[in-house]
């Protein structure tokens, strides 16, 4: 076990090319990283989105509405004729919602998968579960109006931000890029002209550490700048077996800065920077009643418990004894697996009002690099052969775009906006496999790197007319053209030959709405979306998937009741999906592939009421029927109990088998409560999500069976500047799997554990 004593010494020693750090040495590297670049970096901020004050009537419930940026402007909920979850500061905080990665089982039909680092969101069944850089994930993921197509878990941190928007179906007219699925539309918070500062520093199970800072101020009377600051470090929940290292572990640390300038009422502009550094452990091998030649060897050798073989049973107690048997959380691999992740970039945000419209213009560039260690799930040499390797991977992704905006006033029966966008984006990969099978290769690097280029233009124009005060047409068309080329080696022998892909599709809507009360709003839309096609540069292969294109018949009913004291919302939808874009691997080696159709029928609701003083309650209900409805060629393995691993199996028909990560019920059921005292106002939140189960990949032979999360936080607000609090999440102490793929070889079925029981304290500081 690593401890804390010596840290300044370690801090003196530590190495910049040291990889593996001990825990002092990565809390010296947090804190002063954070202290440094807090008093050094330049007065940079995260753009926000698109935006106009609320006039008018929407003005007056300011106050009690929820106010979203899901068609580029600011509007009340309730009116927007599109399904959306929107989750405000407060409720991210009393819900324990810290990352992108945690939004999953918090809003109605998305779940999150979370794998080699990377988060991958599903909304209603539609997703993408590569990991891969250079394929994009079919629910768009957006900061501050810019687009992000790689997803770190550790940066898309919370702590600073304003509200999250879940919009739910393609948003390819204003949102663009690979947004079948929808959108997550992250929104910061601007710089005040006020001073403010707002910390938190917590404790937790694990010995895990976490800490946040934001300020605010003006710095004149036309410039204000903002800073935030977010790390964390714990031991993590599980162990390796082996080397006796942490396993399941996040270390992260997240710097951003705003600087924003108001030379007139007219004209704003803001200018971002940001840092972000994060590590996190590997997956594992042997998913759950599965085996592997890793674990095999591990029992009869290391362990010389002399099983033998043939096995078969769950890995983790049916056929280990009692002598020893493997946990949930522990992994057996030599050498430790690591992803190590950079992210830095910023942008630019002008807006000026030109009287009749505002012109808007978003300037964004990011950076996201990833070093990976992997290994073969081996704890040492394995029979029948002395097989040993690792493989370091190195993956590069810069993102350029540019948005002009031009943004109707509001006020006037006819809004619209019309837009032009441009992406520019170079995404590498090296990969090194080093064997150590002396008969073969001797200990030879094989290196295989790819590349892959996308540029896309488009073009968008959306507009609504009120016919009558209660009664609304939209209608928005955009034009894409994207350019997509590839070119690399599969395992540094066969050289591919380079290809380029070429694009050209619509996406467009329509929608009606009436407005049957002032508080009662019903819709019907139809949407069209597409995700361009993408290559594999992991183990590089060409073509290019063909496109994935979608359609979205939806109705919808919004409305607030009892004196605005409930609001409830419930939507039914039907999708039909062409050529979904899925993850195929044969021998070991990925590639990209597409089914032929897929459909998904559902329907959602969801209900927040303020039952009494002090008492709000919240439900959410998800149905989804996701099913192939040709998919011919799927893959398909079964378990080779003898070896371990998984033999490669003839392509399925996968027709009629469910889509990944559609889990066909879901809820969420919840409350807050507000108690005062003699010593403050205490708040009891608590939180039951229920999942049906899912399936991990088209030929359903990975799943994760029906669970419940249940979530509680205590929070003492002492005074107006100090709070306290004490949580506690998966209070039932689930063991759940968060990701998982099949891996055909000896290393069988690669996963991820989600965090056991957790808990632990915070306080809170404002001034």
């Amino acid at each position: 076990m690593r401890r804390r004593s010596h840290i300044y010494s370690s801090c003196i020693s530590y190495q910049e090319g040291s990889y593996m750090k001990t825990r002092a040495q990565r809390i010296c590297a947090l804190s002063i990283s954070a202290l440094s670049i807090g008093l050094t970096s330049p007065a940079w901020a995260q753009a926000a989105g698109s935006a106009q004050d609320l006039t008018g009537a929407d003005a007056e419930h300011a106050a009690t509405d929820i106010v979203v940026t899901a068609q580029r402007r600011a509007e009340n909920l309730q009116k927007v004729p599109l399904a959306i979850t929107a989750l405000s500061a407060d409720q991210l905080n009393s819900q324990g919602i810290e990352t992108v990665a945690d939004l999953g089982g918090k809003v109605p039909g998305l779940s999150v998968q979370k794998f080699n680092g990377i988060v991958q969101p599903f909304l209603r069944g539609i997703g993408s579960s590569t990991s891969t850089a250079g394929v994009e994930s079919s629910v768009a993921v957006y900061l501050d109006g810019v687009y992000f197509s790689r997803l770190p878990s550790s940066f898309f941190d919370l702590a600073n931000v304003e509200r999250v928007e879940v919009l739910k179906g393609p948003q390819g007219t204003l949102f663009g890029r690979n947004s079948t699925g929808g959108v997550i539309n992250v929104v910061t918070r601007e710089p005040s002209f006020n001073p403010e500062l707002k910390a938190s520093i917590g404790y937790g199970r694990f010995d895990a550490v976490d800490g946040s800072m934001y300020v605010s101020s003006g710095l004149s009377d036309t410039v204000a700048m903002s800073a935030s600051v977010t790390g964390k470090t714990s031991d993590g929940y599980g162990f390796n077996a082996i080397t006796d290292n942490r396993y399941a572990f996040e270390d992260s640390l997240l710097i951003n800065s705003k600087l924003m300038f108001k030379p007139s009422a007219d004209s704003k502009v803001l200018l971002s920077g940001f840092y972000s550094w994060s590590e996190n452990s590997g997956n594992k091998a042997a998913f759950p009643g599965t085996s592997s030649l890793g674990l095999n060897y591990y029992y009869d050798q290391i362990l010389g418990l002399g099983l033998g073989v043939p096995r078969a049973g769950n890995v983790y107690g049916d056929n280990a004894p009692d002598a020893r048997k493997l946990g949930f959380y522990e992994s057996v691999s030599d050498p430790d697996q690591r992803d190590e992740f950079k992210v830095y970039g910023g942008s630019l945000k002008i807006e000026q009002n030109l009287g009749i419209a505002t012109l808007v213009s978003i300037s964004g560039y990011s950076h996201v690099s990833q070093n990976s260690s992997y290994g073969d799930y081996v704890p040492a040499p394995a029979p029948p052969a002395p097989i040993e390797f690792l493989v370091p991977a190195y993956s590069r992704v810069n993102l350029f775009t540019q948005e002009l905006q031009l943004v109707s006033k509001r006020g006037s029966a006819f809004d619209w906006i019309f837009g032009l966008y441009y992406l520019n984006s170079k995404t590498s990969y090296t990969a090194d496999t080093v064997f150590d099978i002396p008969l073969f290769y001797g200990d030879t690097p094989l290196t295989a790197p790819a590349a892959a280029r996308v540029k896309s233009y488009a073009a968008y124009a959306q507009a609504s007319y009120n016919v009558t005060p209660e009664l609304k047409f939209t209608g928005g068309l955009r034009y894409t053209w994207d350019k997509t080329s590839g070119e690399g080696s599969q395992g540094g022998v066969v050289v591919v030959p380079p290809d380029t892909s070429k694009v050209h599709k619509p996406s467009y809507k329509v929608a009606v709405d009436y407005q049957v009360t002032p508080d009662v709003m019903v819709y019907a839309l139809y949407s069209h979306g597409f995700k361009s096609g993408a290559y594999n540069i992991l183990t590089y292969s060409s073509p290019a998937t063909d496109p994935e294109e979608l359609d979205d018949y939806e109705i919808g009913l919004k409305t607030e009741l009892f004196d605005r004291r409930a609001r409830f919302n419930v939507a039914a939808f039907w999708y039909d999906i062409n050529n979904p874009q899925v993850q195929l691997i044969t021998n070991g080696t990925t590639f990209l592939s597409n089914a032929g159709g897929a459909r998904v029928k559902g329907a959602e609701a969801d209900l927040t009421v303020r039952a009494a003083q002090g008492l709000n309650l919240r439900g959410s209900l998800s149905y989804l029927d996701a099913k192939y409805t040709d998919y011919t060629n799927a893959p398909a393995g079964r378990p080779n109990f003898v070896l371990g691993g998984s033999d490669v199996l003839p392509p399925i028909d996968a027709s009629g088998n469910r889509l990944p990560f559609a889990a066909k019920w879901s809820f969420n059921l919840g409350g807050d409560y507000t108690i005062d005292t003699g010593v403050g106002a205490i708040t009891l939140t608590a939180d039951w999500f229920h999942n049906s189960g899912y399936t991990f990949e088209p030929d359903e032979f990975l799943r994760q069976g029906a669970y419940d999360l249940v979530n509680a936080q205590i929070k003492l607000q002492a005074s107006d500047n100090l709070a306290v609090r004490f949580w506690g999440r998966n209070l039932l102490d689930k063991k759940i799997v968060a990701g998982a793929a099949s891996q055909y070889g000896y290393a069988g079925y690669p996963w991820s554990p989600a965090p056991p029981l957790t808990y632990g304290m915070a306080f809170d500081f404002s001034f």
